[in-house]
């Protein structure tokens, strides 16, 4: 059996599961952040400049940032942590806080992050789309899946 089989039989497999959700994430939030900086207006998106009064946002581009960095990149960053498990690194004082991969830990606070952004955001705009109920299950999902007991096994120092 080669290393790179030997390898994947290590990974729990709601890890793929997992993955399969952040990517869906990332991609989402790279797409829709980009095209709100691209377009502070909301119009390329079909949203309305109206639905931002009465909250601390003049347009759309500092959300579309947000998305862009925190759910778009954030996830991908998540992506790399949760199967290299790289032991070093900017974020690994957060392991030796929490005793758990800063990966494991840090995905659960984004599926938690994903959920109240879409609360703010309806709470923002007092508008529905069907998306935001998809995109709130995703945040849910991640932290189901994260929260799995052979996922806390696997990520456990």
């Amino acid at each position: 059996m080669s290393s790179w089989n030997a390898h994947k039989k290590d990974h729990p497999l709601s890890l793929y599961f997992l993955t399969a959700a952040l990517v869906f994430l990332a991609m989402s939030a790279l797409g829709g952040g980009a095209a709100l900086m691209g377009d502070p207006d909301g119009s390329g998106l079909g949203l309305d400049a109206a639905w931002l009064s009465g909250s601390p946002f003049v347009n759309y581009l500092l959300p579309g940032a947000v998305l862009f960095v925190l759910f778009g990149l954030g996830s991908a960053v998540l992506i790399y942590g949760l199967w290299v498990k790289p032991q070093s690194g900017p974020l690994a004082f957060i392991s030796r806080m929490t005793h758990e991969h800063w990966a494991w830990f840090l995905t659960l606070m984004l599926g938690f992050a994903l959920i109240i952004w879409i609360a703010v955001q309806y709470a923002i705009m007092r508008t529905f789309s069907p998306l935001q109920i998809v995109i709130a299950a995703v945040g849910v999902v991640i932290m189901v899946l994260d929260l799995l007991p052979e996922m806390r096994r696997y990520y456990k120092i």
